[in-house]
């Protein structure tokens, strides 16, 4: 197994963390932390930022290009 390290925590984080470890059915802290730090870690997708500009996908791409650069 790996090292391990000695965490102070407050109460309600530690009230917090068993709630998740439940819900989650994760067998350890640990795991709970981990899933919780990769999850902050994972890039926000930018997937439907510009529905708020553009009504349809052709409405965003129109006038990309002139006709002149196509070939």
């Amino acid at each position: 197994m790996g090292e391990f390290s000695t965490v102070q925590l407050r109460v309600q984080t530690i009230a917090m963390l068993k709630e998740l470890r439940k819900k989650e059915k994760a067998s350890s802290y640990d795991d709970i932390i981990s899933h919780l730090v990769r999850k902050k870690a994972a890039p926000k997708s930018m997937r439907g930022s510009l529905q708020k500009y553009f009504k349809s996908r052709e409405e965003a791409l129109k006038g990309l290009r002139d006709e002149h650069d196509r070939y």
